[in-house]
């Protein structure tokens, strides 16, 4: 008798677990649509107002980082190619003074200017919210590893966030 109880008992524990990593996974993956929203709400900001008003970034992003529950932050991430570098940098260096571009290619060192291959474009973090000191500190990041690429990539072919 000891030993159905147990069985019964046991059965019934893993089915409230179950349950409740079940609720768990639903509620994770509703809460990181969420956050694709408001991301997505950032990128149409640049794709909705004129580039004059691209410095307006950090009101805009405030906003849509207060009305979300759990995004900290937002970034900019410009697409920049190779031959209007020069001009992007001058511009950039107008709000941000010390702006430099710089990458950390795998297994190797923090390196400054452009360095991609084939002269693909560069997506450049060019404004951030909060402005906190450790994210200023990451303006001018770009990447250049193979996974950036292969994320990119399946954004373009699929038309997804990822």
């Amino acid at each position: 008798m000891v030993g159905v109880a147990y069985k019964i008992q046991q059965r019934y524990t893993m089915t409230i677990f179950d349950t409740l990593a079940d609720r768990q996974a639903e509620s994770l993956k509703l809460a990181v649509e969420n956050d694709l929203e408001f991301i997505g709400a950032g990128a149409n900001f640049f794709h909705s107002v004129d580039k004059s008003y691209w410095t307006q970034f950090p009101y805009y992003a405030k906003q849509v980082v207060e009305s979300s529950q759990s995004l900290v932050g937002l970034q900019w991430m410009q697409r920049v190619e190779p031959s209007e570098l020069e001009v992007y940098l001058a511009k950039t260096r107008q709000i941000f003074p010390d702006f430099d571009i710089f990458t950390v290619p795998k297994d190797g060192e923090k390196t400054f200017g452009y360095i991609l291959k084939d002269q693909a474009p560069a997506y450049i973090a060019t404004d951030i919210y909060p402005r906190t000191e450790t994210n200023l500190s990451l303006l001018g990041f770009y990447s250049s590893r193979l996974r950036f690429e292969l994320i990119l990539d399946d954004i373009i072919t699929h038309d997804r966030a990822n």
